[in-house]
């Protein structure tokens, strides 16, 4: 996934576990892994923390796709949900679009919390002039117990636009390029309530 909803890793010391992959109709993958963890690694020392994580991906045309992704780590009473869906595009060769929104529900810790995560990159990937745009927020509260998410509460912003240029083979200047890059990165609840 674009950010890493799914990272198996996160079990550690599985005592029972199985997978599942494979493509349906030709043009649908699915992938589904269940395990069980070691009980030191609960949050008690004496629950058995629980995975399920499921992703199904959908080719669309020749180059795009559309996926749906599931996760849960249940730990006795506590327990952290994600779903989320992502989807690229590609036209024209140069050109795409990948977007990601997620939310995540996190249980048993006093009171239920649920969080948002987004992201969209638009790109062009041309020979003589490049372009890449993207926007990500990441609320602070939002949880991926079998992902990884390395900062959250955190929004940003790229926007870079690259100008080549190409000169005769051998000659003293044979490709030239340079950027123009604007970068932001604000507080994820500052941005939100409009600062």
């Amino acid at each position: 996934t674009p950010n890493n909803l799914i990272y198996t890793r996160r079990v550690v010391a599985p005592l029972a576990a199985t997978k599942i992959t494979g493509k349906v109709g030709g043009r649908t993958n699915l992938a589904y892994l269940a395990a069980v963890d070691d009980a030191s690694l609960s949050a008690t020392g004496d629950d058995h923390p629980v995975f399920n994580i499921l992703r199904v991906q959908r080719d669309v045309g020749t180059q795009s796709r559309a996926a749906l992704v599931y996760t849960d780590r249940i730990d006795g009473s506590r327990s952290n949900r994600v779903i989320g869906s992502d989807a690229r595009f590609v036209w024209r060769d140069i050109y795409s679009l990948t977007m990601q929104g997620a939310l995540s529900r996190t249980a048993g810790i006093g009171s239920d919390i649920t969080a948002p995560l987004w992201q969209g990159v638009f790109a062009r990937a041309g020979r003589r002039f490049g372009m890449r745009y993207t926007v990500r927020g990441v609320d602070p509260n939002f949880r991926a117990a079998a992902g990884f998410i390395s900062r959250t509460g955190v929004a940003s912003g790229n926007f870079n636009h690259q100008v080549n240029t190409y000169g005769k083979q051998g000659s003293a200047l044979e490709r030239w390029s340079s950027d123009v890059v604007i970068d932001g990165t604000w507080q994820y609840d500052e941005l939100m309530a409009g600062g």
